[in-house]
């Protein structure tokens, strides 16, 4: 007898007990429908976080209003410096820091992609990636506005509007 022969032998007789079948194949399928069911609607919402506004600006304020309605996280206050938030962090007040750069407003209105600073506790994952997603999520949308702005103010819209309106008649 080889010993790829006694391979399928095992796996016959494997298969041919319904007891052991059910365990191994049965219960992974049952355990893994049952298991999630009572954590389901347990996904973290609202997470506390502190904003550091570098800029004060009225785009950056309104990108911290945005950020706010989000459904992931919650503003509960403002920090003057990183290593306050930090501290906010540290002493569990916060999950998170959003960190907005000085210079933000003057990037947004020359075309670059400025960048957004976002800290969180990692020990829980999922946490982390909630805040991320509610501040990366707001910053998407503000930055398809102002796009859409500019567009508007250079005319860009108007045009590409004009030469795909349907014609009917």
């Amino acid at each position: 007898m080889t010993f790829l022969q006694l391979i399928i032998d095992e796996f016959r007789a494997f298969l041919k007990n319904p007891s052991v079948v059910f365990v191994v194949i049965g219960g992974v399928v049952i355990y893994s429908l049952l298991y999630p069911l009572p954590y389901a609607e347990e996904l973290p919402r609202e997470q506390k976080v502190i904003v550091v506004d570098n800029d004060n600006s009225t785009l950056s304020r309104e990108l911290i209003r945005m950020i706010d309605a989000t459904p992931q996280v919650d503003v509960i206050g403002h920090a003057i410096s990183h290593r306050e938030a930090k501290d906010a962090v540290l002493d569990r007040d916060a999950e998170g820091i959003i960190e907005i750069p000085g210079k933000f407003y003057r990037d947004v209105v020359t075309g670059k992609s400025p960048v957004i600073s976002i800290a969180g506790d990692a020990s829980y994952f999922l946490v982390y990636g909630t805040v991320l997603e509610g501040a990366m999520g707001a910053s998407g949308t503000l930055g398809a506005s102002v796009k859409v702005s500019r567009d508007v103010l250079q005319g860009e819209l108007s045009q590409w509007q004009s030469n795909n309106t349907m014609q009917y008649g």
